[in-house]
């Protein structure tokens, strides 16, 4: 009975993108103290954001099929996809769970990174964390797509992890040069 509550809460809360960013949203707020309209506003935004970018991402990936489409009865040339290739919609809809985890742990990881290290940047771009860790998920079903999910959400998480600690570090300089400051 534990068990299928905690897959149930896995599936339906963790495995969805916009309630667990969402719940991401509203734990920092929480944390920071902020009033109880600021809690609702910035969770509702982060929410509404993160289900437009993913409606936006599916919507933009069909919109190429089409367009590939016409190339090829116009010009006989077709995409050539690497072995393994997993359409975005598809990787969202089967593996999205998947980056949700990496991105949580990769955050808990990123943070432990930035205390305990030199690199003191927090990387808190919501949509960007989303992205990356979808990436890294795409991109280590491309390289192996029987690899176990417990491998995919370990190595991803410590990638991702790196990613945005290093990240900020690298162009840390550049933007100072161009803001004049920090």
């Amino acid at each position: 009975m534990i068990v299928d509550i905690l897959v149930w809460i896995g599936q339906n809360i963790l495995g969805q993108p916009v309630i667990l960013l969402g719940l991401i949203a509203l734990i920092g707020l929480l944390l920071q103290k902020k009033p109880i309209d600021e809690l609702i506003i910035g969770t509702t935004k982060v929410m509404i954001g993160v289900a437009m970018m993913i409606a936006g991402a599916g919507l933009f990936v069909q919109e190429l099929v089409n367009f590939q489409n016409l190339i090829y009865s116009a010009i006989g040339v077709s995409p050539k996809y690497p072995a393994g290739y997993i359409p975005l919609d598809k990787v969202i809809a089967d593996y999205g769970s998947y980056a949700v985890t990496i991105m949580t742990i990769a955050f808990v990881i990123h943070l432990l990174i930035a205390r305990f290290t030199k690199l003191k940047f927090i990387y808190l771009t919501g949509h960007l964390m989303w992205w990356v860790s979808l990436t890294v998920t795409a991109t280590l079903l491309t390289i192996n797509p029987k690899m176990s999910p417990a491998l995919i959400i370990g190595i991803g998480s410590i990638v991702v992890a790196l990613y945005w600690s290093i990240q900020p570090a690298y162009i840390h300089g550049a933007m100072r040069a161009v803001m004049g400051g920090d």
